[in-house]
């Protein structure tokens, strides 16, 4: 990871151009999604993390962000649709003697 120099125009059009690249993913996200743009924080998290995962001409490699930093390739196993529908089991509590 690098940082930018103070004063350096030609790396902070770099970081800005990748910060708008992720601000109109989040936006599609959100509209596809048809989710408010309350949850704008945890959509752009979801961006960040699938950008990370998939190769893209910043790094002008074949490799993944994650794969350049971690020396392995990513599992995108556990991947899923962003605002698909997802279920919570709802288990009975059992009670103890310290619950009653």
């Amino acid at each position: 990871m690098k940082r930018t120099e103070p004063y350096e125009h030609a790396q902070a059009v770099k970081v800005g151009k990748q910060h708008d690249i992720i601000d109109s993913m989040v936006r599609a996200w959100l509209k596809e999604a048809s989710l408010p743009k309350t949850l704008w924080f945890k959509a752009s998290v979801a961006v960040v993390f699938a950008r990370n995962r998939t190769t893209n001409s910043f790094l002008k490699l074949k490799t993944t962000p994650h794969e350049k930093r971690y020396g392995t390739k990513p599992t995108v196993d556990n991947l899923k649709v962003y605002g698909c529908l997802c279920f919570c089991p709802c288990w009975k509590r059992e009670e103890t003697q310290i619950g009653r």
